[in-house]
């Protein structure tokens, strides 16, 4: 204290300028499903692609991230939800709770954006109505099963580009707007 003066804080941000990944434009017509987390052991982030459980599913609600086949139908987009409660560990080393440092757990009911307008991070660049929808199912060194891109990589990718379409322009590793429809009549831009 100087001068009997104290320094005052007088502004805080609370929240990011865009939003977070999976968060859904809710002023646009959009579709939201119920799913469930049916991977082994990993966890799905929000805003990542998620395909229908390709193995032997529990039901006909189960996902998994993509992996492998570039044929799998794509379910839709894991959606920003705020009320999912923080994993913990118990003394008898029984782990409770919906979300990691990663993503929602294995076992996780959660929601999936199969048609609307969703704020989610770009792989790679983008630019607003030129760039259309590729999902990874492959992943190397630095890359994420389910990010979405705007580009085939190789035989890594799965086509959606009748499913999605970029609605902002920037780099790689920012926040933009994708427009998807996963249903049975996606036609996007076209």
């Amino acid at each position: 204290m100087a001068n009997g003066n104290l320094s005052i804080q007088t502004s805080i941000t609370a929240r990011p300028a865009k939003g977070y990944p999976g968060m859904v434009d809710a002023t646009a017509p959009h579709t939201i499903i119920t799913a469930y987390n049916a991977e082994a052991s990993a966890s799905i982030p929000f805003g990542k692609a998620v395909c229908w459980d390709p193995s032997a599913p529990a039901n006909e609600l189960s996902v998994t991230l993509p992996a492998g086949a570039q044929t799998t139908p794509v379910m839709g987009i894991v959606v920003y939800r705020g009320a999912y409660s923080r994993a913990w560990t118990d003394s008898d080393g029984v782990v409770h709770g919906d979300l990691d440092a990663t993503g929602l757990v294995p076992g996780t009911v959660m929601g999936i954006l199969r048609r609307g307008r969703i704020l989610v991070t770009a792989a790679s660049t983008v630019v607003a109505g030129v760039s259309r929808l590729y999902v990874r199912s492959v992943a190397g060194l630095g890359e994420t099963l389910g990010a979405l891109e705007d580009a085939a990589d190789s035989t890594d990718m799965i086509d959606c580009t009748n499913q999605g379409q970029w609605m902002s322009s920037v780099a790689a590793g920012e926040l933009a707007w994708l427009e998807v429809d996963f249903t049975a009549s996606a036609n996007i831009g076209s």
